[in-house]
């Protein structure tokens, strides 16, 4: 079965990742052998570490050909998260999958995991002001941000005056924590994708998922309003007690780091894209700054 599957790939394969599926079995094929190692053996971690709120696809071996290196792993069926930020779904149920989920990510980046990959990003509430600042001007000046939003981001870095440290503690990230990398199977949230664990602040995993939820476009039906009320459960399960005011300007604050960032990131995405992708990162684009204006900056003003 997985020769028939080696066969069948496209002989133009030749970087990146590729996923195919069988009845019980995920085969994921990378053409570096390196990154099919690490995220097998991080998996195996997670795995050892017996984690209570999550579960992660079991691995079961590597095998390798003359220019493919694929990892086996188990299949996992169960719900997508995503069905939960429909509106057709209710709202209290809802609120208590993304609680719920926000708990997991905390048991994920709180469990004794070595090995990982470090992460290089802002550690402060100096460095993480000045990037804000830089990004901002950057994006107005390419005509990427309108100028009274850049201005009021830039008030903003200047007044504040200390972002809480929580969200600069050191953890396991998931590193691609989007919304679509988690499923609700056998009675826990099941995490997909590891490729890009590693060690870092907080904050990235955090704003990756909330930022996932408010660019996707398969969730434009949901207005930005009740999405970061979805955003706000995960966060208050993943920070619990100490979900308050401060802390909440202090994410939101990692969040516009992690928004413009990504904003930028995804000018350079679509200048050689083909028409159909062009138009998908244009619409992203699009939701981010929305979230940024009508979600991160009303609560930092």
């Amino acid at each position: 079965m997985i020769t028939d599957l080696l066969k069948s790939l496209s002989s133009s394969f030749s970087v990146g990742r590729e996923v195919r599926k069988t009845t019980n079995m995920v085969i994921k094929i990378y053409s570096n052998p390196e990154e099919c190692i690490y995220e097998y053996s991080v998996l195996k971690r997670i795995a050892e570490s017996n984690p209570e709120t999550f579960i992660v696809p079991k691995v079961f071996k590597i095998i390798r050909d003359s220019n493919r290196t694929l990892l086996i792993m188990e299949r996992l069926e169960g719900i997508p998260l995503m069905r939960f930020a429909s509106p057709l779904h209710r709202e209290s149920k809802a609120l208590k999958v993304f609680h719920g989920l926000g708990e997991a990510l905390r048991e994920l980046h709180s469990l004794n995991m070595e090995g990982l990959r470090n992460l290089s990003l802002p550690l402060s509430t100096l460095e993480i002001t000045f990037e804000i600042s830089r990004l901002s001007q950057k994006l107005a000046s390419s005509k990427m941000l309108d100028y009274k939003i850049k201005e009021t981001i830039l008030k903003i870095t200047k007044e504040i005056n200390q972002v809480k440290n929580e969200i600069f503690a050191s953890v396991n990230l998931h590193g691609e924590f989007y919304f679509t990398h988690v499923i609700l199977s056998k009675g826990k949230y099941a995490f997909f994708d590891f490729h890009e664990a590693c060690k870092g602040p907080c904050y990235f995993d955090l704003a990756k998922f909330t930022g996932s939820l408010y660019v996707s476009l398969s969730l434009q039906i949901q207005t930005m309003k009740q999405l970061a009320t979805l955003s706000d459960a995960f966060l208050s399960g993943y920070f619990g007690k100490y979900f308050d005011d401060n802390l909440i300007r202090s994410i939101k604050l990692a969040e516009l780091y992690m928004y413009l960032k990504a904003i930028w990131n995804l000018r350079f995405s679509y200048r050689k894209s083909s028409p159909p992708v062009t138009f998908i990162v244009i619409q992203k684009i699009r939701r981010l700054k929305t979230a940024i204006e009508k979600v991160i900056l009303p609560n930092l003003t």
